[in-house]
């Protein structure tokens, strides 16, 4: 039920929020099982979990891909982002590693 709800909803939602979501579903689920089906989830790398200062959010993706954060109503978009050769064979020059893999987290504000 857990996974199915981030599934449907695509967006990143507190342990909270998918408990309200669920139990006003009419699908009666303890804050408890909550918590352990989202900790169980992100172990085995199925979901995603954003640590942010208000609390943790959990995604339903698990590949690596970039977030936009809104300024102003703290909404995360999912982006994938590639970016240029250029820039990654500078980054791996400046500082001596091999870029294998990245995500980037912007924020901004709608114009």
């Amino acid at each position: 039920m857990v996974l199915e709800l981030l599934w449907d909803e695509k967006d990143h939602l507190s342990a909270r929020d998918i408990f309200e979501r669920l139990n006003a579903k009419g699908r009666n689920i303890g804050h408890t099982s909550v918590y352990q089906n989202l900790e169980a989830l992100q172990s085995a790398g199925v979901i995603e979990c954003l640590d942010r200062a208000n609390g943790r959010l959990y995604g339903y993706r698990s590949d690596p891909h970039s977030h936009l954060t809104c300024l102003d109503s703290g909404s995360i978009q999912d982006l994938d982002v590639e970016l240029p050769e250029a820039l990654l064979n500078q980054i791996e020059a400046q500082t001596g590693f091999r870029i294998e893999s990245y995500t980037l987290s912007l924020s901004g504000r709608r114009h």
